[in-house]
């Protein structure tokens, strides 16, 4: 990917107040609209710019960035984040090169504990997959605690231990949000959607179990498009409209503000939305995402796609293997 040059706004909010029932935090400035409080979600190829997204949202001083990939080192040695985690490289220091999935939720539990109170208000999680193996191998060595029978986590029957991992999920979220973090972001990668005999055709889904998703105020498919290197974004889910309660009516006016599709991907881009409603009625320019781009994500077929369907439903009748092509991203 072409470098990407991140630059903050000249404006800066006067500080938000603390959280409540967090304790006494330390007010901090910030560029964080103050509804911007839950998780936003990113997916995209590779190299499409969500670990650079994420790392916008607020003052690098006020950004917890956890990585599991070591992929976020060099935009900390640019924006110097006010503290870089790199969850991994500790793994291996402290367990050797071989560590397992329970030694990495030791490491990540230890981190989580060190996290002082109201100091960040956004907090990266660069990428969830890691985070998720670790969350999935501590449910399958108790998974009676998370109501999950032992043979049913050993085996894989009726979503194995999965479903546990979306408690740890909350549970994480919940105790960064006791630390005064008020905007969590996480990056995932895409995989591909399987027929019977193989993955479909250019049909792409985000990895991370179904909590994720639930709790996303803002949930974005990159895309690489006209404003290339930045990336466009795909809104699949937005809980950010202006929320007004109309004395005269007596009514609580809702106003959704971002447009289905952001031509520019960043933070800037979402903050002057924030300000300035996109005209839903009259979209911009780039504002509304056509069918080739959101038929990759979504759950509709395209033609070639119902027909790539229909002919591997017939080679798995006839017991013959189909043309696929594919895969991970």
């Amino acid at each position: 990917m072409a470098d990407v040059k991140v630059s903050l706004p000249h404006r800066v909010d006067k500080p938000l107040p603390p959280m409540p029932n967090i304790g006494q935090a330390v007010e901090r400035k910030t560029i964080l609209p103050a509804e911007m409080r839950g998780l936003v979600y990113l997916t995209g190829m590779r190299g499409v710019g969500k670990s650079f997204l994420a790392s916008q949202a607020d003052i690098p001083d006020n950004v917890l960035f956890w990585d599991f990939e070591e992929k976020g080192s060099g935009i900390d040695a640019q924006l110097h984040f006010g503290r870089y985690i790199s969850v991994s490289a500790l793994a291996a220091n402290k367990f050797g090169m071989d560590f397992k999935p329970d030694q990495m939720w030791q490491v990540i539990n230890e981190e989580i504990n060190k996290v002082e109170l109201g100091r960040y208000s956004v907090a990266v999680i660069d990428n969830l997959e890691p985070l998720e193996n670790a969350m999935l191998n501590q449910v399958k060595k108790y998974p009676m605690q998370y109501g999950i029978s032992v043979s049913n986590a050993n085996s894989g029957a009726f979503g194995g231990a999965w479903p546990g991992v979306n408690y740890l999920v909350s549970g994480f979220c919940n105790r960064l949000y006791s630390r005064g973090v008020r905007l969590i972001i996480v990056t995932a990668h895409l995989k591909s959607v399987w027929s019977a005999t193989g993955p479909i055709p250019n049909k792409w889904k985000p990895k991370g179990v179904e909590r994720w998703h639930e709790l996303s105020i803002l949930s974005l498919v990159l895309t690489t498009a006209e404003n290339a290197p930045v990336p466009s974004g795909l809104v699949q889910k937005e809980q950010l409209a202006s929320t007004t309660f109309n004395e005269e009516s007596g009514e609580i006016e809702v106003v959704r503000r971002l447009p289905l599709r952001l031509p520019k991907a960043t933070f800037a881009a979402i903050r002057g939305y924030l300000k300035e409603p996109a005209n839903l009625a009259n979209p911009a320019k780039g504002e509304i995402p056509s069918d080739e781009e959101t038929l990759p994500y979504s759950d509709r077929f395209s033609k070639d796609q119902l027909a790539y369907l229909v002919e591997s439903a017939k080679a798995q009748a006839a017991g013959r293997p189909s043309e696929t092509s594919g895969g991970e991203e």
